[in-house]
């Protein structure tokens, strides 16, 4: 049988192997966490993988084999970095290993450190899922974010109070030994492409698929986010009958820094009749200096 990483899944498992409600209870209560650890909950020591049971094991008996699986697995790990508490590193490994794949563990663990340093909120949105007990959305909404719960990281600076599923040594490896960079976002493209940055000009960039989903998921007639983008900007973009941009001036770039934005419009007349509104407003402004310079 294999079990996921988080204890309420682990449970529904269990269910279904036949062990009731009240019996998985005792069993929590009775099954300690492995040293160093002194935590009540046994979220985030059971070592996900593979285990085989024989019908007559008692749910004790499955509760120490997977702590005994995770203090194997981790018997030679030191869990020491820098001032953060065992426990706070298994919180970040558990973070790690939701938020990450294998191959990008360790910036993840670096972005979690560095906006940990800055104060800034993680923001993850694995917390949340956590919060609501689900898994598998692949976005979480606004009203989402606004849950109240101490793992909700998006209302929240700093840790969530405990481990959101159990780690893989690897997840813990990363968290232990992270590599050197300055990266505070990073957002997946698609499989096996995550990409990392400190700049949060090229975050949006990238990510400007999640900005175009909550206008949507709102149903709001339109909106624009701006940032201040660090990338050159070019003098103008040729545009045909059909509205598909055949050339840009990418010789003659009007600055290193422009306010730029991504923009939405839930109707394409929206965008026509908002557009004329700003033009015209524009116009008044215009108008109105010229009038006051005399």
């Amino acid at each position: 049988m294999l079990f996921r990483s988080r204890l309420n899944e682990i449970l529904e498992n269990l269910t279904e192997f036949g062990f009731t409600a009240k019996q998985l209870t005792a069993a929590l209560n009775s099954v300690q966490a492995p040293e160093p650890f002194t935590s009540k909950s046994l979220e985030g020591f059971l070592y996900p993988a593979h285990y085989s049971f024989n019908k007559g094991i008692s749910p004790e008996e499955v509760f120490a084999s997977m702590v005994g699986k995770f203090t194997s697995t981790m018997a030679d790990v030191s869990w020491r970095y820098r001032t953060f508490t065992p426990y706070e590193l298994l919180t970040i490994a558990s973070l790690v290993q939701t938020e990450g794949t294998p191959d990008v563990f360790g910036k993840v663990a670096r972005v979690i450190y560095n906006r940990l340093d800055k104060g800034m909120a993680l923001q993850f949105d694995s917390t949340v899922h956590y919060a609501l007990n689900r898994r598998g959305e692949i976005r979480v909404s606004i009203e989402d974010t606004k849950v109240k719960s101490l793992y909700n990281t998006f209302m929240r600076r700093g840790l969530p109070p405990g481990p959101i599923g159990s780690p893989t040594r690897a997840a813990i490896d990363a968290t232990l030994q992270p590599p050197a960079g300055d990266w505070l976002y990073f957002v997946t493209v698609k499989p096996r492409d995550t990409r990392f940055t400190s700049s949060y000009d090229q975050f949006l960039e990238w990510n400007s698929a999640e900005f175009f989903y909550k206008m949507y998921e709102q149903e709001c007639d339109g909106g624009i986010v701006t940032f201040t983008s660090t990338h050159p900007k070019w003098s103008f973009a040729k545009i045909n009958e059909y509205g598909v941009v055949e050339e840009v001036a990418e010789k003659n770039p009007i600055s290193d820094k422009a306010t730029v934005g991504v923009y939405f419009w839930h109707k394409g007349s929206d965008y026509v009749k908002y557009a004329d509104k700003m033009m015209e407003d524009d116009a008044d402004r215009k108008s109105t200096r010229l009038n006051s310079s005399h």
